[in-house]
């Protein structure tokens, strides 16, 4: 099958489908899927990516989703040519649909004007994202990743399922991403960066992920602010 894909006798979206189908454990349509709005925590992540053999096409694909915390269109509409190897960035430009009577196809046209957007990888990844195209011998114009979204879904359920933790939509990978960021902020500066990575404004990334913060987080900042007042006093 992988001979067939390389020598171009299948198509890469049929040949990520039949992936599926062939290799993939089966699961269980009634499992819980849980809202939207649940981020994974830091070991149900190290549980899942220790499922994920380390040199396949799933292990680029999911490392890639988690750190760009993009939306699933966004994903799968990126295009080779999208990606620079000397800056490390990934251009977010487009986003890849489904139209009845069409199939699956490329558009430019994105949620917001703030969709489009630059996002800086990290070393580890474009590493990783440079061996899976030099292998894979993609063309500029090529898709990344050229699966359809359900059998996305199929692979996130199948090793959830595998790695024995929570089931999760595609989306919350996405707000996984966000919510890391919205921990890790300290000033506006940051605030503007980790919402332009997300495609938000600084208002939209602060009314939707600021209430995500624990409440020991919150003591610990509402002690930090009274400190500060009682030096006047």
């Amino acid at each position: 099958m992988k001979c067939a894909y390389y020598n171009k006798k299948i198509s890469a979206e049929l040949y990520q489908d039949l992936d599926v189908a062939l290799i993939l454990p089966k699961y269980e349509k009634t499992l819980t899927i849980s809202k939207e709005r649940e981020a994974w925590t830091e070991e149900e992540i190290d549980k899942f990516f220790d499922v994920i053999p380390k040199d396949t096409y799933d292990y680029v694909l999911f490392r890639v989703f988690f750190e760009l915390g993009c939306r699933i269109g966004e994903l799968l509409g990126l295009e080779v040519c999208d990606y620079d190897r000397n800056t490390r960035k990934i251009a977010i430009l487009r986003q890849r649909i489904h139209i009845n009577g069409v199939g699956y196809t490329n558009t430019n046209k994105l949620k917001t004007n703030a969709s489009y957007r630059l996002i800086l990888i990290s070393e580890d990844l474009s590493n990783l994202l440079n061996d899976y195209l030099d292998e894979t011998c993609k063309t500029k114009n090529d898709l990344i990743f050229p699966t359809h979204r359900n059998t996305l879904r199929r692979k996130l359920y199948a090793y959830e399922e595998k790695s024995g933790i929570s089931h999760h939509i595609p989306h919350s990978i996405r707000h996984t991403t966000a919510t890391n960021y919205a921990k890790a902020i300290t000033n506006f500066h940051e605030l503007e960066v980790a919402s332009r990575k997300l495609g938000h404004s600084p208002e939209m990334f602060m009314r939707t992920y600021a209430n995500h913060i624990s409440d020991i987080e919150e003591e610990d900042l509402l002690k930090k602010v009274s400190c500060g007042s009682k030096r006047g006093s």
